[in-house]
C-alpha cells in the first residue's frame, strides 16, 4: 500500500515502502488463503453497547439470549440484521433506537447452556463443608514440556493445523457400572426473566476505511472500528453455531482422540485484512485446538488420565489423586444420580483428600459420610466408596467420583506434554493442495462459512 497521496493537506499514516521489485532468486507464483471483497458499500453503520440483566458472563448462553431477543430488538426495522459478538457489542446498518426488552428462557445452569438446573438441588447437596484440613502434602505436577493445547491458523506458517486421520489415545477399559437410577421425579423446568438494553454509541463512517484502503487517508479511529464491526459481522453467524474461541471456532464433527483424555476438535478462522493492492480481504484459514473429551463419567476419565484399568488402582499410587486434580480442577461437570430437572452443574474446585466413606458433613445436627448420606437420601449404595470426593466451588457441597460426568465442548487450556504435541502434530498436518480443497469446500458448504447466504454480510 502506498503512503503517498494526491493531497498534500491530508496526512496519512506512514507506512514502509518496499525499496524496489526484487531481481535475485526466481520469480514464482504463490496462492494466498485471502479472499478478497468484490464489493463495499460506503455506509453508515451503528455501533451498540448491549446489556442484560441479570448479568451474563458466559458467551455461549449471551449468544442464545440473543438469538430470542433480536426479533424484539428489530423494533421497526423487520429486515435489520444485528451482528453480535457475545459480549457488549452489537452493529447492524439500521439506525435503530435504544431499546429495552424482556424474554423469559430456561434458567442458566451455569454453564452458558439453556438446560436447567433446579433451585432444590442447591439445598439438597451432597453434602455440606468440611471443616478440615488437608492432611496431604503437595506433590510435584506433570512434567515434559510440549505445545500449548491450542493451534490456530492465522495466514499459514506453523500453528496452523489440520487433517482427517489421527492416532487414537489410551482408552479406558468399558465401563460396566449400572447406571445409577435417579430417585427423584421429574419436576417443571424453572424458568427466569432477562432483559436486554442496546444503546447507540457510535455512528461509524465506512468513508474513512476507505481512504485508508486506498492510501489517501490516515488510519483513523472510525476505520480501525469500520474493522472491528466488520470481524464483528463475519463471526456472528459461525459463533451461534460452533464453538467459537477468538477469531477461530470448532466443531466437535471433526474430532481425534489424543492421549490423556483429550481429543483435537478442528474448523476455521476468517479475519478482515486490509489488502497492498487497496482492498479488504477475508483471511480463511484451517484451525484446530484441543478440548476435554465430554459426555462421558468422570471416573473413565480419571481411569484414561492415569491409564489404569483397574479402579482401585486410583488410590494405591499416592500422586495419583493430586494428578487427578490437576487434570480437572476448574472443569465442568454434571451430577449423575438426580432427574434431568435437578442435576447440579458446577465446576470442580477440589478433589479429596478424603474419600466418600471418610468424608463427614453434619444433617440436622448429626454427622454422616458422603456414602451414608448417598445411601440414606438417595437409596444408592456406592460402587467405589474409596475414590476421593469432589468438591464445588464454594467448597460447601462435596459430590462422589462415581456421580459424576464431564459436561462437552470444554476447551484445553494447559499444556500439552511431549507425547500429545506429537501426537497432535501427526493428526493435523495437510498438504497445501488439501488445505486449499478444505477452504474453499468450507467456504460454499451450507452452515459453514457459506458467505453468499449469510444475510448478516449483505
Amino acid at each position: 500500500m502506498s503512503s503517498q497521496t494526491a493531497n498534500p493537506s491530508v496526512k496519512v499514516t506512514d507506512l514502509p515502502l518496499r525499496p524496489a521489485q526484487g531481481k535475485a532468486g526466481r520469480p514464482i507464483q504463490v496462492q494466498i488463503n485471502i479472499f478478497p471483497i468484490r464489493k463495499f458499500a460506503e455506509m453508515l453503520a451503528y455501533h451498540y453497547d448491549v446489556k442484560m440483566d441479570p448479568e451474563v458472563n458466559n458467551a455461549p448462553r449471551a449468544r442464545q439470549i440473543w438469538i430470542a431477543a433480536e426479533p424484539l430488538l428489530r423494533g421497526q426495522f423487520k429486515k435489520a440484521f444485528i451482528a453480535y459478538d457475545g459480549h457488549k457489542n452489537a452493529f447492524t446498518t439500521a439506525d435503530l433506537e435504544n431499546t429495552e426488552v424482556s424474554i423469559e428462557l430456561p434458567r442458566d445452569n451455569g454453564l452458558g447452556l439453556l438446560q436447567l438446573t433446579s433451585s432444590a438441588d442447591s439445598s439438597a447437596s451432597a453434602s455440606g463443608a468440611g471443616d478440615y484440613s488437608s492432611g496431604r502434602g503437595g506433590y510435584g505436577g506433570r512434567g515434559g514440556g510440549g505445545g500449548r493445547g491450542g493451534r490456530g491458523g492465522r495466514g499459514g506458517g506453523r500453528g496452523n493445523y489440520g487433517g482427517d486421520v489421527g492416532r487414537g489415545g489410551y482408552q479406558a477399559p468399558a465401563s460396566r457400572r449400572p447406571s445409577i437410577p435417579s430417585s427423584q421425579p421429574t419436576t417443571p423446568l424453572p424458568t427466569e426473566t432477562i432483559t436486554i438494553r442496546i444503546k447507540k454509541v457510535a455512528t461509524i463512517d465506512f468513508h474513512e476505511l476507505l481512504l485508508f484502503m486506498s492510501g489517501k487517508g490516515p488510519e483513523t479511529e472510525h476505520a480501525m472500528h469500520a474493522q472491528a464491526a466488520l470481524n464483528t459481522v463475519l463471526r456472528h453467524v459461525p459463533g451461534l453455531s460452533f464453538i467459537p474461541v477468538g477469531g477461530n471456532f470448532y466443531t466437535s464433527l471433526e474430532k481425534t482422540p489424543i492421549s490423556g483424555a483429550v481429543e483435537i476438535w478442528r474448523g476455521y478462522h476468517q479475519s478482515i485484512r486490509i489488502m497492498q493492492a487497496g482492498h479488504l480481504g477475508v483471511n480463511v484459514d484451517i484451525a484446530a485446538t484441543v478440548f476435554q473429551k465430554g459426555e462421558m463419567d468422570l471416573l473413565d476419565l480419571a481411569q484414561e488420565v492415569l491409564k489404569v484399568g483397574d479402579v482401585a488402582a486410583i488410590t494405591r499410587v499416592p500422586h495419583y489423586i493430586k494428578r487427578l486434580e490437576q487434570e480437572f480442577k476448574e472443569a465442568k461437570v454434571v451430577t449423575t444420580h438426580r432427574g434431568e430437572a435437578q442435576k447440579r452443574r458446577f465446576r470442580i474446585k477440589k478433589i479429596g483428600p478424603l474419600d466418600a466413606n471418610h468424608h463427614m458433613f453434619e444433617v440436622k445436627g448429626v454427622k454422616v459420610s458422603v456414602a451414608q448420606y448417598f445411601l440414606e437420601q438417595y437409596g444408592i449404595k456406592l460402587r467405589f466408596p474409596f475414590l476421593p470426593v469432589v468438591a464445588t466451588p464454594n467448597l460447601k457441597a462435596y459430590f462422589p467420583f462415581e456421580c459424576l460426568k464431564m459436561q462437552p465442548a470444554q476447551r484445553f487450556t494447559r499444556k500439552l506434554n511431549a507425547d500429545q504435541t506429537a501426537e497432535m502434530i501427526r493428526a493435523t498436518v495437510m498438504r497445501p493442495d488439501n488445505r486449499r480443497n478444505k477452504i474453499n469446500e468450507a467456504l460454499r458448504k451450507p452452515g459453514v462459512l457459506d458467505y453468499l447466504n449469510n444475510d448478516y454480510m449483505k
